[in-house]
């Protein structure tokens, strides 16, 4: 069996390194174009995309894993957590697309980050 398991993955890695290498070619021009696909996606679509991304592995092994341990009352945790995230991909992703920011860590380093530090030197 492990030999299997073995075989199907480098065959697998063999596949993805092949596909990879022959796509690369029609690589993107630029970290624009990769990261948000040069802002031509429609808001439907870049919300889904969004939503993929942070729904991952944690949410659909750990929060049933919890929710048996736990019981009913977790219910309250997952719609509060995966209420919040619709919310953020309906409103503040479409105000944010507005910027050059790539990145929700560009935003909160040339947004948030920048206004603390301007409060902590002028105590000094």
């Amino acid at each position: 069996m492990t030999t299997i398991i073995w075989a199907v993955s480098i065959i697998y890695l063999l596949v993805m390194l092949w596909i990879g290498f022959r796509v690369s070619k029609e690589g993107s021009a630029s970290f624009d174009d990769y990261a948000i696909a040069g802002k031509k996606l429609p808001l439907f679509l870049l919300m889904w995309t969004y939503l993929a991304t942070v729904w991952g592995a944690a949410d659909f092994v750990g929060t049933p894993d919890q929710g048996y341990h736990v019981g009913l009352s977790w219910l309250v945790w997952v719609l509060g957590s995966e209420g919040g995230k619709l919310v953020f991909a309906l409103t503040l992703a479409g105000f944010l697309a507005r910027f050059s920011f790539k990145s929700m860590g560009e935003f909160i380093e040339n947004v948030i980050a920048k206004d603390y530090a301007h409060c902590d030197f002028s105590l000094f």
